[in-house]
């Protein structure tokens, strides 16, 4: 089984998410903690797909990747906010126990159990 996190708003929506995975639950928890207190470090980066121009961001700290957008935008305006967003809600994101999983093409398992 592998681990990412994910920050949603209190509407439930993706603000952003791990740029890698986990082996263990421990390590991708202790990620965000290592992200929350580099938030003041964080440096980011917009870029698009050649084939389709579509914007995406993603956020390192040091020389290392730590978030990226959960979806493709079709205007940079829209990237940017996104991204604003996101660091915005980094220091304030409050951790959840539990997990949820997921299968295939990102649809919940019906009989996972566990907090969002």
């Amino acid at each position: 089984m592998c681990f990412a996190w994910l920050l949603a708003s209190p509407n439930n929506r993706e603000l952003g998410r791990s740029f890698r995975v986990w082996d263990s639950y421990a390590a991708g928890r202790s990620d965000v903690g290592i992200l929350q207190q580099g938030v003041e470090q964080l440096e980011t980066s917009m870029a698009t797909d050649t084939a389709t121009g579509m914007w995406t961001w993603r956020v390192t700290l040091g020389d290392r990747p730590v978030a990226r957008s959960g979806r493709m935008y079709h205007r940079e305006r829209e990237c940017r906010y996104s991204l604003r967003t996101f660091l915005a809600a980094v220091p304030g994101a409050q951790l959840v126990e539990g997990v949820r999983q997921v299968e295939g093409r990102g649809r919940p398992d019906r009989s996972s159990v566990g907090s969002l």
